[in-house]
């Protein structure tokens, strides 16, 4: 077996993914698969467009976009068609207040439609304007931040009241906090207890203006919020009952090269949170504008992170968000790149490869006449009911909003589309044979999802070993699934092998089938020639020489382990091995175990039969953290033992 050419390692409602993204909001989406997008259309909007939020403002089920209009000091909305098109809403675009940076969209007043708040730098305050249900939003009303030059806003609810609240981001000279509203459910806010709120406790630390803000969860109590700058540092300020916010010297975190190398600072600009790593607990994501790069920093889910990791992006990158590009279930990002430069300004994607990691990046230029777009907000939602993510940007050199349309889906081949096994003795198992599985997209990558046998006699057939589950192929790469049979019963046997993948054709299928025949009944041992059948047992007492005579052994030939590489100190990790019997009977007594420092456990597996090969599960709980040289070991009363080494890495 093997994987050949180009083996990759790669809300609340169906709308967005905004720069601003919560680790229990966001739903990434296992629909259809995909990975390439349109050229971009760009809708007009008013002058100085700085920041886009999406969501469905006039009930119609469509997603619609509004965007903060710096330069022209309003907020445009436009309602989508549903079919990937926008026009402007009823009197659109509406007053904001003093041009205003950033906009966010939530139910501010205990209603049943979306309003916005939008952040006013130059009179430190937000507007909040009520929705009135069909696209249109009443007049601003301002509420003081009691900071300097308020920035980015987001909503949430954190003083348990259920009701939204706002927390903005001041990045003026005379203030490095972030500003905390409280609502009431009216429309109406007020600041928190001892708002507004530094931005970190670090000894011999000066922070840096802050920028970006999203609110996730990090250590498993109220809302918290992560914080973008404009120099080398991430803040995480945690959430109090009451609404306030607290820091640690631990929860400032650096963002770009440790120790300092020549060069640019970092500038994580813009943040976005959210599980990139599939194990339950919120990461962080930062666009850093001056070293075109991307930060991941993996959460623990108690308050502290793991080392940050570097990943390309674009020139620029001032924004990033979260979801899945090209189906499956990894998220990816997708990166606002606002360089000053027309050639350079763009989108970048970086696909997820699993484990927190993430891919190149591939560029999504804005074409002629519209090269300076200078896009300075990403979001992420299916803008035209075709099941496939598209991207839109507040594209600021062009005044207009700019949408991304998702287009092409993965697409795979599995070869041979059936197979046929030779008529066989019912008990008795096959030679295995061999399918592979192909990715035959021209660019996007294919992730294999769960494979299965189904149908009547799907008992009679199993996957002895595969390649695919799981894994992401680039294109044209490929993996091989092998599968054996053997019939319970006489006659033709059938069944089907169905492979998912994030592709419209999924999931791929294949048919199995066998014919089982009942054996032949062999006369007793002689001293002659014996008759055309399997080998019998040598008799008790046999002293001759006769070469067909066999003896009966059992012999554990084959142990396999998979499971998690990493596991948590204390948490219960189960593994998955394949105990094979290549003897003539069966193995009695089998016991599983696995060993190590701060590692034991034992499961008794009882026996295996003749020929086959049984699945047990072994739970293991370590009680020490560090890389652990784990041995799995197989033993037997009759069949001898098998042993293997595994290099687990327990986090604490």
């Amino acid at each position: 077996m093997k994987l050949t050419a180009g083996r990759a390692f790669f809300g609340r409602s169906r709308l967005m993914v905004i720069a601003l993204v919560t680790a229990a909001g966001v739903l990434f989406s296992a629909s259809q698969g995909f990975g390439s997008f349109d050229a971009p259309n760009s809708f007009p909007v008013g002058n100085g467009p700085e920041f886009v939020a999406a969501d469905d403002l006039n009930g119609d089920g469509s997603t619609d976009l509004v965007t903060a209009n710096t330069t022209a000091s309003t907020v445009s909305v436009l309602l989508g068609d549903g079919a990937g098109s926008f026009s402007d809403a009823p009197d659109s675009p509406f007053a904001a207040g003093g041009n205003p940076r950033s906009v966010a969209i939530g139910n501010l007043n205990g209603g049943s439609v979306p309003d916005l708040v939008v952040t006013n730098p130059f009179s430190d305050n937000v507007s909040v304007l009520l929705g009135d249900g069909d696209g249109s939003f009443g007049p601003p009303t301002s509420f003081a931040t009691g900071g300097d030059g308020s920035r980015n806003v987001a909503i949430g609810n954190f003083n348990t009241d259920g009701f939204a609240d706002l927390a903005i981001t001041n990045p003026g000279n005379s203030s490095v906090n972030v500003s905390i509203l409280l609502g009431n459910g009216t429309g109406s806010f007020s600041p928190a207890p001892g708002s507004p709120y530094p931005v970190s406790s670090k000894p011999a630390f000066s922070p840096s203006s802050p920028f970006g803000i999203a609110i996730s969860n990090f250590n498993g109590g109220r809302p918290d919020l992560v914080v973008g700058s404009q120099a080398t540092s991430i803040y995480v300020m945690f959430g109090n009952e009451d609404g306030s916010f607290s820091t640690t010297p631990d929860s400032t975190i650096l963002s770009g090269d440790a120790p300092a190398t020549p060069g640019p600072e970092s500038v994580p600009q813009g943040v976005a949170a959210g599980d990139l790593n599939a194990d339950g607990f919120a990461d962080i994501v930062a666009a850093n504008r001056d070293d075109n790069s991307v930060s991941v920093i993996l959460g623990n889910g108690d308050g502290t992170f793991d080392p940050k990791t570097q990943f390309n992006a674009g020139t620029k990158p001032v924004s990033v968000a979260i979801g899945n590009l090209n189906g499956g279930s990894v998220p990816d990002l997708a990166v606002a790149n606002a360089d000053s430069s027309p050639s350079d300004d763009s989108v970048s994607v970086l696909l997820g490869t699993g484990g927190g990691s993430f891919g190149a990046p591939v560029s999504l230029p804005f074409p002629s006449p519209n090269p300076n777009a200078e896009p300075l907000s990403i979001g992420i939602s299916n803008l035209n009911g075709d099941s496939l993510p598209d991207l839109f940007t507040a594209s600021s050199g062009i005044a207009s909003a700019s949408v991304f349309i998702g287009t092409t889906a993965p697409t795979a081949t599995i070869s041979p589309g059936r197979i046929d096994f030779d008529a066989r003795e019912t008990g008795t198992t096959s030679a295995a044979q061999t399918l592979t599985f192909t990715n035959t997209a021209g660019t996007e990558q294919v992730e294999v999802g769960a494979i299965t046998i189904t149908g009547g006699e799907a008992g009679d057939f199993s996957i002895t070993e595969e390649t695919c589950a799981g894994e992401f192929l680039l294109p044209q790469a490929t993996c091989e699934i092998d599968v054996n049979f053997t019939p319970a019963a006489a006659d033709q046997r059938f069944a089907e092998l169905q492979v998912a993948f994030n592709g419209a054709s999924s999931p791929l299928r294949v048919t199995l089938a066998g014919v089982g025949n009942d054996p032949p009944v062999c006369p007793g041992f002689t001293t002659g020639t014996p008759p055309d059948c399997d080998p019998i047992p040598c008799p008790a007492g046999f002293t001759g020489n006769e070469p067909v005579c066999v003896e009966l052994k059992a012999r554990i030939s084959k142990l396999t382990v998979t499971g998690p590489g990493k596991i948590r100190k204390g948490k219960r990790a189960t593994y998955t091995a394949r105990i094979t019997n290549s003897g003539n009977i069966r193995a009695t007594g089998v016991k599983l175990s696995a060993s190590g420092k701060g590692i034991s456990s034992k499961v008794l597996v009882g026996t295996v039969e003749a020929g086959v090969t049984r699945t047990v599960k072994l739970r293991i709980r370590p009680s020490r953290a560090g890389p652990i040289e784990t041995s799995f070991r197989v033993s037997s009363g009759n069949a001898g033992a098998k042993s293997i080494t595994r290099r687990i890495t327990v986090k604490k």
